[in-house]
């Protein structure tokens, strides 16, 4: 029966000999149970921390005798974290600690500074005039680099609605019979290719 020993600055359990009388025997599904306490509790203080935690968690499942994938034992969106700005809600930031670095990528691999991503944002998001006959819909794209080009459609009397559907601006466009609904869309896919030949 193996033994651990728990660093007392990092919190991490280290396997020792068996006979070492300061162990505690290892029992893989108590590791993964400390393992996911650490994660819920995190102070947002070193994003760093946070992730070294997330990255114990593969072995230590596949210790127990399980699929070794954090996100079955792990809500990614549901991490501890400092109030992540507005704006950047396309890109995968699933946490960020209190100088502002974030944990991002789609299995939260990566760390990013909170100002390099609202940055990014900056230069990768254009105004999108789509026209037809004489109507007109204006959007916001944003190219991102995890995921499909973002389209976030205006309404002329409430502002940007959050939503790539066109139908949620189109309370003041006059043309919504079928056909120019599909004009529109056929647009819109033109925005994605767009997108893509940028690239």
């Amino acid at each position: 029966m193996s033994k651990y020993v728990e660093d007392e600055k990092t919190g991490n359990w280290m396997l020792v000999d068996d006979d070492d009388q300061t162990g505690t025997e290892y029992d893989a599904d108590e590791h993964l149970e400390n393992l996911i306490n650490r994660v819920n509790t995190w102070n947002h203080e070193d994003i760093r921390e946070l992730k070294d935690v997330l990255d114990q968690i593969p072995e230590v499942l596949a210790e127990a005798g399980k699929a070794p994938r954090t996100a079955d034992v792990i809500d990614y969106s549901d991490l501890p974290t400092e109030p992540i700005p507005a704006g950047v809600e396309t890109y995968p930031v699933w946490a960020m600690d209190k100088k502002g670095r974030c944990l991002v990528g789609d299995n939260a691999t990566g760390i990013e500074p909170i100002e390099d991503i609202i940055e990014w944002y900056e230069e990768k998001s254009q105004t999108v005039i789509f026209r037809y006959g004489e109507e007109e819909i204006s959007c916001k794209v944003t190219w991102n680099q995890y995921k499909d080009p973002v389209i976030d459609f205006m309404d002329r009397q409430t502002g940007y609605t959050g939503k790539s559907d066109p139908g949620a601006a189109q309370g003041n466009w006059s043309h919504q019979d079928n056909e120019s609904q599909e004009v529109i869309r056929s647009l819109i896919e033109a925005v994605y290719q767009w997108g893509t030949d940028e690239e």
